[in-house]
């Protein structure tokens, strides 16, 4: 799946709190992490890891101060962009499909390694994003 989920509030609600209990004064920093396997199926297949600069908790005080909720939603929003970025990602199942059907048609024409793949399909789905939002009709032609 090249897709991910929903997240859920959790680490950013206990990040959130326990910076306050503290007067946000821990530093706490999130570091989001993707991990995209060569077969996610199959035991022992190839892993690539993306990191980035992490994410300060202390750069959310003044939005948890005046709304705790809405701050933990912005920062599990944060959290997933960040996500998104380190893997492949399509928005949803539609555009999965036609990414995946892009990066297979890309990838029979010239073999490349995992890396090589990995980035390129990165590419693509960030061009699928762009084209799907901007010419909806011309996408659904070609998905059909």
């Amino acid at each position: 799946m090249w897709r991910i989920g929903k997240i859920k509030t959790g680490t950013a609600r206990i990040a959130l709190g326990a910076e306050n209990q503290n007067n946000f004064k821990l530093g706490l920093q999130i570091v989001v992490v993707g991990l995209t396997y060569s077969d996610p199926i199959s035991f022992r297949s190839q892993v690539i890891i993306q990191g980035g600069s992490p994410i300060l908790v202390g750069d959310y005080m003044d939005s948890y101060q005046s709304d705790p909720y809405k701050a933990a939603k912005q920062l599990t929003a944060d959290i997933k962009q960040k996500m998104e970025s380190h893997v492949i990602h399509s928005p949803d199942e539609e555009g999965e499909i036609v990414l995946k059907q892009i990066v297979q048609l890309e990838s029979s024409e010239r073999p490349k390694s995992f890396v090589k793949t990995f980035e390129k399909a990165q590419e693509i789905a960030q061009k699928v994003s762009t084209w799907r939002a901007h010419q909806i009709e011309g996408f659904h032609q070609f998905q059909q």
